[in-house]
């Protein structure tokens, strides 16, 4: 699963599961065309953890249907302590070489244990300035237990996962 996949169209459909509501909107561009907000129960998000997938699941579809966007491939964003996203500045190298010290950056930053997580990362291109030979790169890791809640949430409702 991409945790750093952007969308490739101009048309985009972005989830927004916080602690107390649902807000869906889609994007044109530039241009806000559809949105739509929904109160969770208490509860139902803890720590940005989904602890009632089935009430979570429910208020992204009347979301969803209040937007017009019902079957809508969605991209949600992950918060909390259980999401760590990180610009870091690494040597240039080849993708193999580089995926191995992305590993290992990971295994160094994330707060539990790497065989836990789903780590993804973008490289962003040369710095500017004095940088030769080295590379931004922006690394995100969540724990999969919480993404899979997150997905079975968004396919409970009826959406796809973007």
């Amino acid at each position: 699963m991409r945790l750093l996949g952007f969308p490739s169209s101009a048309r985009a459909v972005g989830l927004d599961l916080g602690h107390s509501s649902v807000k869906i909107v889609e994007m044109e561009g530039n241009r806000l065309t559809r949105w739509a907000a929904v109160d969770l129960p208490g509860g139902a998000i803890q720590n940005g953890i989904i602890r009632d997938i089935a009430a979570v699941a429910g208020c992204v579809r009347r979301a969803a249907e209040t937007a017009g966007l019902r079957g809508a491939t969605v991209h949600a964003a992950v918060s909390g302590a259980a999401c760590v996203v990180r610009r870091l500045r690494l040597p240039a190298l080849g993708p193999r070489d580089l995926a191995h010290a992305i590993r290992w950056e990971a295994e160094r930053l994330l707060p539990y244990p790497f065989a836990e997580a789903v780590v993804d990362y973008r490289v962003l291109g040369r710095p500017p300035g004095p940088g030769d030979g080295q590379v931004d790169v922006v690394v995100a890791g969540v724990r999969t237990d919480v993404l899979n809640g997150y997905a079975a949430a968004i396919e409970g409702a009826g959406l796809r996962v973007g």
